[in-house]
């Protein structure tokens, strides 16, 4: 009988020998001289290697579990030789051959998900109705977003390695929405991150918590081998059991696989590996975060999260790590929901410019204006439904609807912002007026601020015949950039510039004669006239996915002058609807041409 190349009794005698007299460390990571503890396998028993002195060398017990690590990550990673697609097919490339449907990422010959992205985002809904252009199951979730935010040419990312990572470790299969969203979170150039801060925004129960599992476990175990550093994660959520949740289901994997030291304390959980990695647990109050320095933070619900907790306590621990990652998933929420619409709005500015920035978004919502309640669009917010790994269908849904709550059912079905069912106008008129019409001259340009001064706004308006075109003209962090922009507007003489009180005060000398204030008392006078202007098809846009949001979640308020978009009772920012009626009304408002006055001698 042949010899067991794997015999205890050989191991054991090389390994006296090999630690006999102190040896020190032979892998030498970063320049190790521990005394060695354990021995390692030169070439890997996975490999043919055997218990041979001559393939086993000393080495220490952290050196052993780093490389340890590698060979892992590297066998996980050779689970998935299906080749990853460049996220260029994210920016609108079309994937050679169509895609399969929903649901077949398992089978074989299958694509990677990630290349299935906004080149069908993009797209209209599907179904089949006969009210849309092709068709596929309404039963199916949509795999790729509806919103999702540009990325600079040639860039890269890890989620093939976060989807092998979830399947050997956790014995999951991603859905192919996941991994799309991981595909865009963990975009990246040279291993530099596209994005400082990234939002995930779904509908409820599609698989969130898992996206976020696989995210973690990944980072802290693979991560740490790109960047030849130990790697500090912090997670959080809306609820402390919520994110002592997620440290239940995977402190426990990592403690079997890769001998993490977990700490089991409620509201302080800890969990530290051999190669010097760290994840805590905080609850998502403002002192979290202080005295902390981390390269991942996650947060799970952050409609409901604080702007204090994450100003002042998370994001500051980020300033001194290098491409660090603060990645957000939730529900769509309230207009309390300050944090959530602010990262919101930067996503929709960078689809919105075409240029990439600092903050991601990829959204799964449906269309706004759409009627919510008609079911071809329910798989546009929900894409884990009808999927193999998932047990969401569309009857679940449709006995949601039916329930007498329908606000609750909007946000936790369809990912829509509360009070947008009130909307000032019906669903799908706004939508009905896209169009492509060349560079505007002259016409209204209207400025204002969303209520928390932290976004600017200026919208043109051009009267052309009996339509009145508008357009977002820019959209801008401070008032200094607004400025700027009205600078180069202005060289049009022909432009009228309108601007909000809170404006007014800092408006250049030179303009005055081109200007006029506007605010709530032509808000009160002239949305209704606006109002039926769109409703009578006299006004068109361009499509700008902005513009459609502020549009979509205005809602109108009676007040004793008249009907008026309030911005209290609007689930979010609407400064671009008031600028759209400010301008429309003031571009379509007649001529009133005064003649010349004559001279005469006599």
């Amino acid at each position: 009988m042949a010899t067991n190349p794997y015999s205890k009794a050989e191991y054991q005698r090389n390994r006296r020998i090999l630690l006999a007299e102190g040896a020190r460390c032979a892998l030498r990571l970063k320049g190790c001289t521990k005394v060695a503890t354990t021995v390692d396998h030169i070439n890997s028993i996975d490999h043919g290697g055997d218990n041979s002195l001559d393939n086993l060398r000393p080495s220490c017990a952290e050196c052993n579990s780093k490389r340890g690590a590698i060979q892992r990550n590297k066998k996980a990673a050779a689970k998935r030789e299906a080749a990853r697609p460049s996220l260029t097919l994210l920016q609108g490339e079309r994937a050679n051959g169509k895609p399969k449907k929903a649901g077949s990422f398992g089978s074989s010959n299958k694509q990677h998900p990630a290349a299935l992205s906004s080149v069908y985002a993009s797209k209209s809904g599907r179904s089949k109705r006969k009210n849309l252009d092709v068709d596929v199951d309404i039963e199916i979730g949509r795999d790729a977003p509806r919103l999702l935010s540009p990325l600079p040419g040639g860039v890269s990312d890890y989620s093939r390695e976060i989807t092998a990572w979830a399947d050997v470790y956790m014995n999951f299969e991603l859905m192919p929405w996941q991994v799309i969203e991981l595909a865009h979170t963990t975009a990246h150039f040279n291993d530099v991150l596209c994005h400082r801060q990234h939002l995930t925004s779904v509908s409820r129960q599609q698989g969130k918590t898992v996206d976020i599992q696989a995210l973690v476990g990944w980072w802290l175990t693979g991560m740490c081998i790109i960047r030849g550093r130990p790697q500090s994660v912090l997670s959080t959520a809306h609820t402390l059991p919520l994110a002592q949740l997620l440290f239940q289901s995977l402190a426990p994997v990592l403690e079997k696989h890769f001998d993490a030291d977990v700490k089991w304390s409620y509201g302080r959980s800890e969990l530290r590996l051999p190669c010097g990695c760290t994840w805590r647990v905080q609850a998502a109050t403002p002192s979290a975060g202080h005295g902390t320095s981390n390269d991942l933070i996650v947060a799970d619900e952050i409609w409901d999260v604080s702007s204090v907790s994450i100003d002042q306590g998370f994001l500051p621990s980020q300033r001194a790590r290098k491409s660090p990652l603060f990645a957000a998933w939730s529900t769509a929420g309230t207009e309390g929901s300050e944090v959530m619409l602010r990262m919101r709005e930067a996503g929709l500015r960078a689809i919105d410019s075409g240029k990439p920035g600092s903050t991601g978004l990829a959204e799964w919502s449906i269309p706004p204006g759409v009627d919510p309640w008609d079911e071809q669009w329910w798989r546009w917010a929900n894409p884990a439904m009808g999927h193999a790994q998932h047990g969401m269908t569309l009857e679940t849904l449709r006995q949601e609807a039916e329930s007498p709550e329908r606000t609750a059912f909007m946000r936790a079905a369809l990912n829509l912002f509360v009070a947008s069912d009130r909307g000032w106008l019906e669903p799908g008129v706004w939508d009905r007026l896209s169009e492509t019409f060349p560079e505007m001259e002259g016409g209204v340009v209207a400025c204002d601020s969303s209520q928390d001064g932290q976004s600017y706004a200026a919208v043109r308006a051009q009267q052309v015949a009996d339509t009145t075109r508008v357009e977002i003209s820019g959209q801008f962090e401070s008032e200094p950039e607004l400025w700027k922009h009205l600078t180069d507007v202005m060289t049009d003489r022909h432009v009228l510039l309108a601007v909000s009180p809170t404006l007014e005060v800092h408006l250049p000398e030179q303009w005055r004669e081109r200007s006029v204030t506007v605010g709530y008392g032509e808000l009160a006078r002239w949305t209704s006239i606006v109002r039926d202007a769109i409703r009578d098809a006299r006004v068109c846009h361009r499509n700008q996915q902005a513009m459609n949001d502020h549009v979509a979640r205005a809602v109108a308020a009676k007040t004793p002058n008249g009907v008026v978009l309030a911005s209290t009772r609007s689930p979010g920012p609407i400064h671009i609807a008031r600028c759209l009626v400010w301008a429309v009304a003031l571009a379509s408002k007649p001529v009133q041409r005064k003649a010349k006055p004559a001279m005469g001698a006599g």
